[in-house]
């Protein structure tokens, strides 16, 4: 089960692979143990990485941001990378609507790749399609031929129904 846990670190970006070039001196469980630190300590409090990890607001003393930047050194030393979250594109412009009249449907698409999800980073939230209806107005009618009816002339003369 631990050898499971430490492939899935690995394949997701947590962990280095073990075939990977690097200066590494620290063991899996230790590495992970300071990848938690980093996150905990330098991240949450607003250390601004250098190895493209995202950090919250606040600030740091000196002495803590000399921390974060050993752990920091560490870390990428053993090719650590942090997890990037998908992020959308913009919408395309709407297609054209489907039918004239009668209604219809638009779409417009958008990309999760601004930036793509790396290293076990979080897919974009949300749908890659919108659509909308259009041209919602029924169809105008041809005219027909109606029922035959009873017709009158008038003799327009002398004014009289024939």
């Amino acid at each position: 089960m631990m050898m499971f846990a430490l492939i899935a670190l690995i394949s997701l970006g947590f962990l280095p692979s073990p075939t990977a070039a690097c200066n590494c001196k620290l063991e899996a469980a230790e590495l992970k143990l300071k990848i938690a630190l980093y996150d905990r300590k330098c991240l949450q409090k607003g250390f601004k990485s250098s190895i493209g990890c995202v950090s919250e607001e606040g600030k740091l003393s000196r002495r803590e941001q000399r921390k974060c930047l050993k752990i920091e050194d560490k870390l990428e030393d053993c090719n650590h990378t942090c997890p990037v979250d998908g992020g959308w594109t913009e919408y395309t412009e709407w297609t054209e609507c489907s039918a004239s009249c009668g209604g219809g449907i638009q779409s417009r698409t958008r990309s999760c790749d601004n930036p793509p999800p790396a290293f076990g980073g979080a897919p974009c939230a949300g749908d890659a399609m919108d659509t909308k209806e259009c041209n919602t107005d029924p169809c105008p009618v041809d005219g027909g031929w109606g029922m035959f009816g009873f017709l009158r002339r008038r003799n327009t003369e002398q004014n009289e129904v024939v």
